[in-house]
C-alpha cells in the first residue's frame, strides 16, 4: 500500500496518533510530501521520528518550504529562495527552540549544530517523487505547464518555488 502524508509542523503527538491509526504493514511505501518542522511544538522529535521510520518501511521524503526556509537560514543553500528571515516569521523560533538554540547563553548562529543525522536528513530532501502513476510533489506544478498534458514535462518546466509553494497555480 501506497500512503503520503503532509505538512507535519513539529507536531509530533499528532504525527504518531496518525501512524497509529493507519493500518502499515511490511512492503508498504510512505511518502511524506515535506514542511516537517516550525509552528508545532516538537520539530526536533518529528525529524527523529521519521529517521526511525525510515528503518522499517520504505519510506520517501520531501522537501517542503519551512525546511527550504531552514536550509536558507542555516546558509546550508547556495541559491536562497526566501531568504532565511522567512524561515523565524513563519514558525521556526519554535524550531531553534526545539533544538535548544534559545537554551545556550551565546546564541551565535555559526556555533548552532543539529545532530549529524538531521543534518543528513534535510539535506536529503527531495523536491518531488514518482511511483507509478502518482507523483508527489509538496505544493503543486506550474499549471501553465501542466496544461501541455505531459506531466513529465511539467515537473521539468517547473521551478523550485512551484514545487514548494506554488504560488502560480490561481487555485
Amino acid at each position: 500500500m501506497l500512503y503520503a502524508f503532509g505538512d507535519i509542523h513539529g507536531e509530533l503527538e499528532k504525527l504518531d496518533e496518525l501512524l497509529e491509526a493507519v493500518p502499515l504493514a511490511r512492503g508498504d511505501r510512505l511518502v511524506f510530501l515535506g514542511d516537517y518542522i516550525d509552528r508545532g511544538p516538537d520539530s526536533a522529535g518529528v525529524i527523529e521520528r521519521l529517521i526511525e521510520l525510515r528503518e522499517r518501511y520504505e519510506c520517501t521524503f520531501l522537501l517542503g518550504n519551512h525546511e527550504s526556509m531552514f536550509l536558507d537560514f542555516l546558509g546550508w543553500t547556495d541559491d536562497a529562495y526566501f531568504g532565511g528571515d522567512a524561515f523565524l516569521l513563519n514558525g521556526g523560533d519554535r524550531t531553534l527552540a526545539g533544538y535548544g538554540y534559545f537554551d545556550r547563553d551565546v546564541t551565535d548562529l555559526r556555533s548552532f549544530r543539529l545532530p549529524k543525522t538531521h543534518e543528513d536528513f534535510l539535506l536529503g530532501l527531495r523536491l518531488s517523487h514518482v511511483d507509478g502513476d502518482y507523483l508527489f510533489v509538496h505544493a503543486g506544478l506550474s499549471q501553465d505547464h501542466l496544461r501541455s498534458g505531459d506531466l513529465a514535462y511539467a515537473l521539468r518546466r517547473s521551478r523550485p518555488e512551484d514545487l514548494l509553494w506554488n504560488r502560480t497555480s490561481g487555485d
